[in-house]
């Protein structure tokens, strides 16, 4: 989003869209087998919670000026701490539970309730003979995409209600505005509902964010969708303020017929466009010397009456708008370093493998952008004491294995359950009486577990073989193990 940032400044709320350097956030987790967990991390003193930084919390804490030079492996002693720049709070400790973690992260809103937070879940799947791990951890927004829009409208309505008193007050009864009250309320919400659109296809698009040219392309046909086609071509500001000056002149008219005067074209279209250029609150307003007095007075009338005041109403008005946006928009530059292990075999994630059990993740603030951004992980690893117990030897260890067991036992239930009864029984017999049942099952469904059954006792090297008579077959075990008769033909 930073090539729409700087499409936008100087007119959507320039302050919060300059370029910043963000300081990187980092993260380093390691979970062990036994499900406790290892935290370290070193992030913006202003993104950590007082509660999260209280002596007691972590096994260690300090105050460093900078992350690591590279690749972190969590250790504090790796991060330099100048004493005149201590620009992170670096901290590690070691927790029972990956819900035992502390929140350690907030960006809180303008509002003072919501936050942008790290959400995290941990779920272990005991499958008989392997283990899965799925991790997931969540960098919120503090808006979804409806609250956007209810934001959007909120604040238009208030912008319109602001226009009219003002209008009122500086026009009279002998003109005509009410369209022009309403069409500036949608434009105000399409105009926002542009950003909002091209920054959620920026983010569905994944990967590098989209060159100039291509941003060009993608915001002129989002805003040719809104009715403001050829606004975002050139100068945003210039052309916002000739369509401004155009509907301004040609929608409010005296009863009469008679057109405003320039010059009081040109005092509403400056403080209409207070909405882009107001600061964060985007509210409409008019200068309350020589001829915008009047109007200013109508106004005033209306946020005493209606709004509690302007300090109450122009805290509304930043709270609207940072809704609008979400905190991933002006900040949008802010780099992540995420670093997880996991038990066994990682298998499957979003994140850059850095060995067979630890993963990556580094991305900027802007892709947590209204849905949140999903660091999620899977893994698999042996349970080899079930496996020696059910079938006296290892034999689903290597990543191909596991993820075929773990294909045919999570489809079918009952599977399942017949495996761990061998691993309690330490023995295979559950698993070949089993197969027998099913084989001279008559019921059409059992088909396909049988077929599941079958490719997994293959699996396992308890492979199905015929005997001279078509009535009865043996399964071949691992070498020592006395082969178990079956009944029926084999698979």
């Amino acid at each position: 989003m930073k090539h729409l940032s700087a499409r936008l400044a100087g007119l959507v709320v320039a302050a919060a869209l300059q370029a910043a350097c963000y300081e990187t956030q980092y993260v380093d987790t390691v979970v062990h087998a036994n499900g406790s967990v290892d935290r370290a991390i070193a992030q913006s003193v202003g993104l950590t919670p007082e509660a999260a930084q209280r002596p007691g919390v972590w096994r260690e804490t300090r105050m460093v000026g900078a992350g690591p030079d590279g690749p972190w492996d969590g250790t504090l002693a790796a991060l330099k701490a100048p004493p005149s720049e201590k620009k992170l709070f670096a901290a590690a400790g070691q927790f029972p539970t990956v819900a035992a973690i502390p929140d350690h992260y907030a960006e809180t809103a303008k509002d003072g309730v919501t936050a942008s937070r790290l959400v995290r879940t941990y779920t272990t799947h005991d499958l008989g003979l392997v283990t899965e791990h799925v991790w997931t951890e969540t960098l919120t927004d503090i808006a979804g995409l409806d609250e956007m829009a209810k934001a959007r409208e909120e604040r238009a309505q208030i912008n319109m209600r602001l226009l009219r008193a003002a209008l009122d007050e500086g026009l009279g009864r002998d003109y005509e505005y009410q369209d022009y009250v309403r069409w500036v309320g949608a434009t105000e919400i399409n105009f926002f509902a542009v950003f909002t659109e091209a920054a959620l296809e920026a983010r569905a698009r994944g990967g590098e964010s989209p060159t100039d040219e291509e941003w060009e392309k993608l915001v002129e046909a989002i805003a040719a969708r809104h009715g403001l086609a050829g606004v975002f071509k050139d100068n945003l500001e210039n052309e916002v303020e000739a369509l401004l000056t155009q509907r301004t002149g040609t929608l409010i008219r005296r009863r009469d017929g008679a057109t405003l005067e320039p010059g009081t074209v040109n005092l509403i279209v400056e403080a209409v466009m207070q909405i882009g250029e107001g600061g964060d609150d985007g509210l409409i307003s008019f200068n309350n010397q020589a001829e915008g007095a009047k109007f200013a007075a109508g106004m005033k009338r209306v946020v005493e009456s209606e709004f509690g005041g302007q300090d109450a109403l122009e805290k509304k008005g930043e709270i609207l708008f940072e809704r609008m946006m979400g905190v991933t928009f002006g900040n949008s530059d802010r780099p992540y370093e995420f670093s997880l292990t996991l038990p066994g075999t990682i298998v499957e994630t979003n994140g850059t493998l850095e060995s067979d059990s630890r993963v990556r993740w580094s991305f900027k603030l802007e892709k947590a952008f209204a849905f949140g951004y999903t660091m999620w992980c899977r893994s698999i690893e042996p349970n080899l004491p079930a496996q020696r117990a059910a079938l006296g030897a290892e034999r689903a260890t290597t990543r191909a294995a596991m993820l075929r067991y773990v294909d045919l036992v999570k489809s079918n239930e009952e599977i399942l359950k017949v495996v761990n009864r061998s691993i309690l029984a330490q023995s295979t017999d559950p698993l070949i009486a089993y197969r027998a049942a099913v084989a001279e099952g008559q019921d059409p469904t059992l088909k396909a577990a049988a077929e599941k059954l079958a490719a997994l006792l293959r699996l396992l090297g308890l492979q199905p073989h015929r005997t001279a008579s078509a009535a009865t077959a043996t399964i071949t075990e691992s070498p020592g193990r006395r082969p178990t008769p079956m009944r029926g033909s084999g698979a």
